[in-house]
């Protein structure tokens, strides 16, 4: 995966930040190598969202591993 990487340490609005290993932001899953796909399967990662239209999903469908919804 290209730009991958965590959100933790965002300073909040109200003061302090936002916790580290909790959310992470990549580009589109749908490139994914084999390779990719054992790396994110042995990662913290839990769920994967996403934000692209049905359209963009439609026409570059995510690889992921089984394990994650």
């Amino acid at each position: 995966m290209h730009n991958v990487r965590a959100t933790g340490g965002a300073p909040l609005r109200g003061g302090g930040s936002t916790r580290p290993d909790v959310l992470y932001r990549s580009d589109a899953l749908s490139s994914l190598t084999p390779a990719g796909v054992e790396e994110l399967a042995a990662s913290p990662i839990g769920v994967i969202v996403d934000f692209r239209t049905e359209q963009e999903r439609h026409s570059a469908p995510d690889v992921h591993p089984d394990s994650r919804p």
